[in-house]
């Protein structure tokens, strides 16, 4: 059975199909709603074409992989592998792929505007880059997007976070004081923080924010030892560029389709692409190494910021 949906950003629609009745349970839920995704609708009922097409299909180990047609994307995992926010990933791209052609790029990353300075916070899984934007929300920031980013460049060239998601999968225990933490539903180790839990904090969120600095995080709490390094080219762009593939090999083991208009294929064309919009941020902004404690990271945002 397939089950049907579709979302919706401005006039562009996408038609969501699944053999998996979670996925579709995922995208009513207070996880993707307007809060979450602020310019997106959702509706379980599908729209005539013209539409683009997704299809979200779980398989059972070393089942074949599926051909697709002109006009369809489509994501294929393992039931146990099926990691459901990377949707969320997925439908933002080709949002941005649709409305922005070639001036965009999807990022897993947090993105914040501090004290009137846009800061872009990236790494790799596990190093602590959602733990430092809480850290800073917490102390004034006021976040723009928590787990993936959609940036595009002005006409001046300057990179901004237009549009976002505000849900980040967090181990709190490490960045919240016993007060703020107590203010959540869940005291779970690993929890996921939504935009619900943002209001409980006084955390404020915005849509959009230029990008000034561009942080790669490796945090260590409690940690005695911090470290923050300037990064010029060409390790910036090394860097950057490397970051916006995390989806792009089958990470996860999820397959996705080689059929336009899917924006992260990774083919000659939209690489190139990738490549000159990070170029392209890489030349507005100015880029940092952070290791070490959070507070020593918001110490630094703070003289950036002009505020020291």
């Amino acid at each position: 059975m397939l089950y049907k949906g579709s979302t919706v950003s401005t006039n562009n629609t996408i038609n969501i199909f699944s053999n998996d009745r979670k996925v579709i349970n995922f995208l009513k839920s207070s996880q993707f709603n307007q809060e979450f995704i602020p310019s997106y609708s959702f509706s379980e009922k599908t729209v005539k074409m013209p539409a683009h097409s997704l299809f979200v299909e779980t398989i059972s180990e070393g089942k074949e992989m599926f051909k697709t047609r002109k006009g369809e994307s489509r994501i294929q995992a393992s039931e146990k592998n099926l990691y459901l926010p990377d949707i969320t990933f997925f439908l933002l791209s080709l949002f941005s792929r649709i409305q922005l052609e070639n001036n965009s790029l999807v990022m897993h990353s947090c993105a914040l505007d501090y004290k009137s300075k846009g800061f872009l916070i990236i790494g790799g899984r596990g190093d602590g880059k959602k733990e430092l934007a809480l850290v800073a929300a917490i102390n004034g920031a006021k976040v723009a997007s928590c787990e993936n980013s959609v940036l595009c460049m002005a006409k001046d060239g300057h990179p901004y976070v237009i549009d976002g998601t505000n849900l980040m999968h967090v181990d709190s225990s490490q960045v919240l004081d016993k007060e703020a933490a107590e203010k959540l539903r869940t005291q779970d180790e690993k929890q996921v923080i939504s935009a619900e839990d943002f209001k409980k904090l006084g955390i404020k969120q915005i849509k959009t924010t230029k990008i000034d600095y561009v942080f790669y995080a490796k945090i260590l709490p409690r940690s005695d030892i911090s470290v923050i390094k300037p990064l010029s080219w060409p390790d910036n762009l090394l860097r950057l560029y490397g970051n916006t593939a995390t989806y792009l090999s089958g990470a996860n083991n999820i397959f996705i389709s080689n059929s336009r208009p899917f924006p992260n294929l990774d083919n000659k064309r939209l690489r190139q692409s990738r490549l000159a919009v990070a170029k392209n941020i890489c030349n507005h902004t100015l880029h940092f190494e952070i290791c070490g404690e959070p507070q020593k990271a918001i110490e630094f945002m703070d003289s950036l910021s002009g505020s020291c």
